[in-house]
């Protein structure tokens, strides 16, 4: 049976909290004192899950929790918070929570997020990772290498492209058969980065599940493709962050995470006859996967004559591949011309957009920064496509070669690759 311990100084809080979990099972314990309650989380020697109140007299939740982590550095610890922002979960997360519950919370959502730190399957949690790719047999083949996830949590804030707002993404270690998950911190909404739940590739690649949605998820996801990451939780507050356009930062993120081998083998998806989507307004424009032993991208790019028509080919089949893609591909950054951020902005997107996020073209050139390369271009886009390829659940083996498409495109090849209808690309 599980044990829970709940610490939190209101008693109408105990008063609706006991009785809703003794009914689905667990053993209840609590008090409304955190000086004792720090006792009886320390004494426990059978504890499953602490459920902490932060904002309590006398002694401080926070203090309450480091004291905690110091000493049980496994237990699951849920904290309930009234003020549940990016700066508090940052801050919290930061000093040991596993979890963030903002108050006042509905009984579904509580028994929600505690299934979900101690690993019980809820009847209305969506489709795991393995029971989506298990729905194609034969796609996804098992391969001698193991699946991966972060060694650390960590956390990394910044400004919102799209909304202008600060925002913030917190990475942590998930367990083999994962997949990689985001999770709406207002809403709790896990959210399975699979290209199933995309819900926008306007500008930018969102996910979204009921009332939640996750923007601009391509660069991340492009990073933990290359490095290799399987299974991770990323918990975010509606909006990546841009930091300067390039993924650079979640490539040092991984870095200083560190990666650490599981027991669980990983899933490919293995190209072996040519699929090619092209784009229904202009046949010219088009994204291939072709049998190929590795992974690379070939991407071709016809801009105005002052830019004029870039090529380049990142082959990411060397065992050295995260050197090759910090090196040549995530320093690549964002890029649009002025006359389209100011429609955008207009609709209410690009809000973040800033001289220091991104490259701006005012007609024929360059207004706001030097390239960091001749071809930054067709880098970026190459980082674009890696990143939406990744919601396949999977790491690929094919050659991708692609002309003046977009995220659209992107997600159309994976459709047709998984024999899905690519209509009205």
């Amino acid at each position: 049976m599980y044990k829970i311990l709940v610490i939190d100084d209101e008693e109408n809080i105990h008063k609706s909290i006991k009785p809703l979990l003794e009914d689905e099972g667990f053993s209840v314990s609590g008090t409304t004192n955190p000086a004792e309650g720090l006792s009886m989380a320390l004494s426990a020697d059978d504890l499953s899950l602490l459920i902490l109140d932060i904002w309590m007299p006398d002694l401080d939740g926070t203090q309450v929790l480091q004291a905690v982590r110091e000493k049980k550095k496994n237990l699951p610890i849920l904290i309930m918070s009234g003020h549940a922002n990016i700066d508090t979960a940052v801050q919290l997360t930061k000093a040991g929570a596993n979890a963030l519950l903002e108050k006042p919370f509905s009984s579904d959502q509580l028994l929600k997020k505690i299934a979900d730190l101690l690993d019980i399957k809820c009847s209305s949690q969506v489709p795991s990772w393995l029971e989506a790719i298990n729905s194609y047999p034969g796609v996804y083949k098992q391969t001698v290498a193991r699946q991966c996830t972060i060694r650390q949590s960590r956390v990394l804030t910044g400004l919102g492209l799209h909304s202008g707002i600060k925002t913030g993404i917190i990475c942590m270690p998930l367990p083999p058969d994962s997949g990689i998950i985001f999770e709406d911190l207002s809403t709790e909404q896990r959210i399975p980065a699979l290209f199933n739940n995309v819900k926008s590739t306007a500008y930018a690649t969102t996910l979204q599940l009921d009332q939640s949605g996750i923007m601009c998820i391509e660069h991340l996801m492009a990073v933990l493709n290359i490095y290799g990451i399987d299974n991770i939780l990323i918990k975010i507050n509606g909006e990546v962050p841009i930091f300067d356009g390039s993924a650079l930062k979640f490539c040092e993120m991984i870095e200083e995470c560190g990666i650490e081998k599981q027991s669980a083998p990983k899933k490919k998806v293995i190209i072996e006859k040519t699929v090619i989507v092209r784009d229904s307004k202009n046949h010219e424009k088009y994204i291939k996967a072709e049998p190929f032993k590795g992974f690379c991208i070939d991407y071709f790019l016809d801009f105005p004559e002052a830019f004029g028509k870039q090529h380049y080919l990142a082959d990411f089949s060397a065992t050295d591949n995260t050197d090759v893609f910090k090196k040549q591909i995530a320093p690549a950054r964002t890029f649009g011309f002025i006359s389209e951020t100011k429609e955008l902005q207009k609709s209410g997107l690009a809000s973040g957009a800033k001289l220091e996020n991104s490259i701006l073209i005012d007609a024929d050139k360059v207004i706001n920064t030097e390239l960091r390369f001749p071809d930054e271009f067709a880098r970026h886009k190459i980082l674009d496509i890696a990143g939406d390829l990744y919601l396949l659940g999977a790491g690929l083996e094919a050659k991708i070669t692609a002309r003046m498409t977009g995220h659209r495109n992107n997600i159309a090849l994976i459709k047709k690759i998984l024999g899905k209808s690519a209509t009205g690309v």
